[in-house]
């Protein structure tokens, strides 16, 4: 999940979901995208927790896009199996 495409599919997916209020609004939305559902209170939780926890990293970049919060987030919902395999 390292690959240039999956970064850039989650900087799409992280430009999509920020139009909304806040980040527990902007985390429901994209597990709707990409899962179809709304996310439990504990994935909640813990998507909250990790965009508090997350350091920006000014200069850092991938495919000369800058590394933030959500873009890390959104790969990590990209990299879930949940969002890779059918169940």
């Amino acid at each position: 999940m390292n690959n240039d495409f999956v970064y850039a599919q989650a900087g799409k997916l992280a430009e999509r979901v920020y139009p909304q209020p806040n980040d527990a609004a902007r985390i429901a939305e994209a597990y709707r995208l990409l899962y179809g559902r709304a996310p439990t209170a504990k994935e909640l939780e813990m998507g909250l927790q990790f965009l508090k926890t997350t350091p920006e990293k000014p200069g850092n970049t991938v495919n000369r896009e800058p590394v933030t919060a959500w873009r890390e987030y959104a790969r990590v919902l990209l990299s879930a199996n949940e969002f890779e395999f059918v169940d």
